[in-house]
């Protein structure tokens, strides 16, 4: 099945002109062009889609520069338009670097051997959260209750049935769950009364309350793990993964990249191991 490269789409959008003049360049000009210098194959940068396909384009497009210039490389940034289509690219190795959330990083990693180069400092959770005027207020209300969650594969829903599992609530009889199409409309079915409670994430909590004005009350948090990262491909070569490393590691420095964080919702990055990550698998063998 083919995907639609989003990004690709926008590409060529935004710069018809210039691909149709160079289209009737002479060979021998293209030839002394800078860009011809760059190796022949592109370097595959995919994220997955936490957000939109335009914010993503706007930020994580900028990161994509980033490593074309340190990489002196092209780079063709993906970005997709589901969890669904992103899933069958990275299962299948397309990308050379990605940027994931960690239960996709630990598929990834035993199927394709992806390896980790650099994590946020900050750990992950999961909060559940309602309107303050929910009947649910504790967690000995959730009993009976209708929980909104992310995609079902999504960091936040797999941290979510694991507290869940913790606390003793049998899914199907104790609490149900409503899978929504993404993170931001979980936490609208929510703010519409469609479902009592919504697990979500820090980031997208504070994104979508300030696009809002409304503030919700969190109830209980999941256990934490090590964050969304970014991996690499075995294919890439160690010295191209430690420019990598070292674009992602002062991505949030200076002036351009403060205001990278502040649109991406991230924390600054650090260096990470595999053996990190070894939480995940713990959740994903408790909960199959």
């Amino acid at each position: 099945m083919i995907t639609p490269r989003i990004s690709n789409i926008l590409f060529f959008r935004r710069n018809l002109s210039l691909v149709l003049a160079l289209f009737f360049l002479p060979l021998s000009i293209l030839a002394d062009s800078p860009r011809s210098q760059f190796p022949p194959r592109l370097l595959e940068f995919g994220v997955f889609p936490h957000r939109s396909v335009g914010h993503l384009d706007d930020t994580f497009g900028v990161i994509a520069k980033r490593f074309e210039s340190a990489l002196n490389r092209r780079v063709n940034f993906n970005a997709q338009l589901s969890f669904d289509f992103f899933s069958e690219d990275l299962s299948g190795g397309f990308y050379d670097v990605v940027f994931l959330q960690p239960f996709d990083y630990v598929s990834a990693h035993e199927k394709h051997a992806y390896d980790v180069l650099a994590t946020q400092k900050e750990l992950l959770k999961a909060l559940l959260v309602v309107r303050p005027s929910s009947k649910v207020v504790n967690v000995s209300d959730l009993k009976g209750s209708r929980i909104s969650l992310p995609p079902e594969k999504t960091a936040i829903s797999f941290l979510v049935r694991d507290w869940l599992r913790a606390q003793d609530l049998i899914v199907g009889k104790d609490v149900f769950l409503d899978y929504a199409s993404s993170h931001v409309s979980c936490l609208q079915k929510a703010l519409l009364g469609f479902g009592l409670v919504c697990g979500t994430a820090k980031p997208v909590l504070g994104f979508f309350s300030e696009k809002v004005g409304f503030e919700f009350l969190t109830i209980a948090e999941t256990r934490a793990i090590p964050h969304t990262l970014f991996a690499v491909h075995p294919r890439v070569p160690q010295g191209e993964r430690q420019k990598l490393l070292d674009v992602i590691l002062h991505l949030h420095e200076g002036t351009d990249g403060k205001k990278l964080m502040d649109a991406t919702r991230l924390s600054p990055f650090r260096h990470a191991e595999d053996s990190e990550y070894d939480i995940v698998r713990t959740i994903l063998r408790a909960n199959n």
